[in-house]
């Protein structure tokens, strides 16, 4: 960190979204001078528009269009780009939207959230979405932990059964199936205890591997938690120790690099919405950006740019 991080405390990410996430509206100004400075015309917003697209960022290339047609009205590439742009936002916003509804119905908060994020970088400020994302804030520990849990009794089925039947397969069957955790609390029966059990039966039994996909989720939910409430170092030590859980293993492993991956596009994105009325703030969304997804070139070079103003 350089130092320019966000020091005040800002409203949460959903508030963050819907206060600031207006797909509909363009100014250049928001591109910064370096792009504005580069982009004299209509073609130019156009062609950087078709990258994007190649990228796979539609919100970016339809923010683009939409400034090469308003230096162009009568452009009908334009126009015909934009409505083949805005038709493939919508279905991909559909398409995130059925998952993270079906995510949400299994229990599996963290995939659900993550599926709700993307229709967010699509298409900021989307309803359902953000209704969606609040509903999760909303939840208590306890409702949280609950559903933690009822996702822990799947994955405790996928133990190898010779393991269930054995004495201690039995006991591992029993403290999965026992009631949720309260919040995290020290003593018997809090999510500290839960964790701290789940990390004696790897230490006993390294081969566990129900055990450490047990304890990898719960971090990536935690991870998740804290990241929507703009908590990043605490998100980010999350999925650090989940990584160390998951020792290199391609399943285990494969989900925190998804997280990482995904934050830092969301970073991204919450760093391009402040540009302009605050840099610092929008410096240290990027540097965390960075921090969760260093192979980030789009924060990297914001950054950069950032930084030499």
């Amino acid at each position: 960190m350089t130092g320019r991080t966000p020091h005040r405390r800002y409203l949460p990410l959903t508030a963050l979204l819907a206060l600031t996430g207006c797909a509909g509206v363009v100014d250049i100004a928001d591109f910064g001078t370096q792009d504005s400075a580069i982009f004299q015309d209509a073609g130019s917003w156009l062609n950087r528009a078709r990258q994007y697209v190649d990228e796979g960022d539609l919100a970016a290339a339809l923010r683009h269009l939409r400034i090469a047609q308003t230096l162009d009205p009568g452009d009908k590439r334009i126009a015909v780009e934009i409505e083949q742009t805005e038709s493939r936002i919508r279905l991909l916003v559909s398409r995130y939207l059925s998952e993270g509804g079906e995510a949400r119905k299994l229990g599996r908060v963290e995939h659900a959230r993550k599926a709700y994020l993307r229709v967010l970088s699509l298409q900021p400020g989307q309803p359902d979405a953000l209704s969606e994302l609040r509903r999760f804030e909303q939840f208590s520990d306890e409702r949280w932990m609950a559903a933690t849990t009822s996702r822990s009794r799947q994955l405790a089925l996928e133990y190898d059964q010779s393991k269930i039947e054995s004495e201690e397969g039995r006991e591992a069957a029993v403290y999965v199936g026992q009631s949720a955790p309260q919040p995290e609390k020290t003593g018997t029966g809090g999510l500290l205890d839960y964790r701290q059990r789940l990390e004696r039966r790897i230490e006993n039994d390294p081969g566990d591997r129900g055990a450490r996909q047990l304890l990898v989720h719960m971090l990536l939910e935690r991870a998740g938690k804290a990241f929507t409430q703009e908590r990043f170092d605490q998100a980010l030590k999350f999925l650090v120790e989940g990584e160390s859980i998951a020792s290199g293993e391609t399943s285990l492993q494969q989900p925190i690099g998804n997280s990482r991956e995904e934050y830092g596009r969301t970073l991204y994105s919450m760093g391009l919405r402040v540009y302009r009325d605050d840099i610092n703030r929008a410096i240290g969304y990027w540097e965390y950006a960075l921090k969760f997804d260093p192979e980030n070139e789009k924060s990297r070079l914001r950054l950069k740019s950032a930084r030499s103003r």
